[in-house]
């Protein structure tokens, strides 16, 4: 579900490029993903 971007699942190994201010708190929520 991204916004106008390439729309991946982190536990896929893949990320989601959104606008910059989502960049933030989408690095945050992925590294938790990638650590649980």
């Amino acid at each position: 579900v991204a916004r106008g971007a390439t729309t991946i699942r982190a536990r896929d190994r893949m990320i989601v490029i959104c606008k910059p201010e989502d960049l933030k708190s989408l690095r945050e929520e992925f590294d938790v993903l990638t650590r649980a």
